[in-house]
């Protein structure tokens, strides 16, 4: 299946030589790829391959005797729910050959059973749900679905006419940012403030500014993340990573500059093993920013959010040794200092390197 060089799938049968081969996917999404392989016997010479799509989530799955599928992936594709293209082919290497024949090839009714979300009513009830949470809402927030943002500053005196405005767009548009599998989730994300920032859900006009600061050798790698390569690397990660809920764009009212991010992670995406009612800290600020007390602002307008308007009970933070600026920034704003250090294997830079635990309980 393929959309554009940066987003397409694939599933295939790999034939090495006649004592190994394999079976293979790929999915590749705003230019990063995942390969799963599995090797199979040598002697199995015909294979069936069965692409499924409900709206952009897609299930690869295959079978020895055109019977009996076994799942092979299951994957959301980034702008997959339009027209996409797709079809079939053999390679080889220069100098080999081999025969390769393809039968049967088909286009049938979905054979993939739905799941939570991928069915259009299933779509109305969540969109209900939200309408009935913004109805509750007081102050300021932000709905975000997937790229669309709505924000609603006047309580509930406006609700019926933020909420008729969603609805607008999701008849007009139907967009498909209701799947359960999405990485364009809804979610919401209230604005906060002090007298020198502002702290906002992410916007893809964000990417260059963004790019600016994490291209920074010296910022990433203290966080546990790469530098930044290029401003289409920025506006994926603000697309895949940095639009969901607990994650906020640290804004210099100055400028206007986006100059960090700031946020928490629940338990189920923590680094740490840690409570269901626990949830996570992270932040970084640019270089030119730092030493200005930035960190520490913006991370006590979160813990705040955390612990009144979220009822998470514990918080908790880590950082490397190497880094003690960073464990400074949680003392100024109450952690304490565990003792522990452990790993991080999800971190994508020092996964090898331990981290030194901080935790922050809430007072009655």
């Amino acid at each position: 299946m393929y959309l554009n060089s940066d987003n397409w799938l694939k599933g295939s049968v790999e034939y090495e030589n006649d004592e190994f081969q394999h079976l293979s996917s790929v999915v590749t999404n705003n230019g990063y790829s995942d390969w799963a392989t599995t090797a199979i016997p040598a002697d199995v010479k015909t294979m069936w391959h069965r692409f499924s799509r409900r709206e952009d989530d897609y299930c690869i799955e295959c079978s020895v005797d055109g019977q009996t599928f076994s799942q092979m992936r299951v994957c959301h594709m980034y702008a997959g729910a339009n027209e996409i293209s797709f079809g079939i082919y053999a390679c080889s290497p220069e100098e080999t050959s081999f025969t390769a024949v393809f039968l049967d090839m088909k286009i049938t009714e979905c054979a993939w059973k739905a799941h939570d979300g991928q069915q259009p009513f299933e779509k109305m009830k969540r969109l209900d749900a939200v309408i009935d949470r913004i109805n509750k809402v007081n102050g300021t927030e932000t709905i975000v679905l997937g790229s669309q943002q709505y924000t609603q500053k006047d309580g509930k005196g406006k609700a019926n006419v933020f909420a008729n405005a969603i609805k607008h767009d999701f008849k007009s548009k139907n967009p498909t940012y209701f799947t359960s599998t999405s990485p364009l989730l809804l979610y919401s994300s209230k604005k906060m403030e002090t007298e020198r920032l502002l702290l906002r859900p992410w916007q893809d006009g964000d990417a260059e500014m963004l790019f600016k600061y994490a291209s920074d050798p010296d910022v990433g790698p203290r966080a546990g993340w790469p530098p930044h390569k290029s401003v289409e690397e920025s506006l994926g990660i603000i697309q895949t990573v940095f639009r969901s809920e607990g994650m906020w764009a640290v804004i210099w009212k100055e400028s206007g500059e986006a100059i960090g991010c700031v946020g928490f992670l629940p338990a189920s995406s923590s680094n740490l093993k840690i409570a269901e009612d626990h949830a996570e800290v992270g932040y970084w600020i640019a270089r030119p920013y730092w030493g200005k007390g930035i960190c520490t602002e913006a991370l006590q307008m979160v813990i705040d959010y955390c612990f009144s308007e979220k009822g998470f009970t514990v918080l908790w933070g880590d950082y490397f040794p190497s880094n003690p600026a960073s464990g400074r920034v949680m003392e100024k704003c109450g952690f304490l200092d565990t003792g522990e250090e452990t790993l991080c294997p999800n971190l994508e830079v020092g996964a090898d390197r331990l981290v030194r635990v901080m935790k922050l309980e809430k007072t009655r």
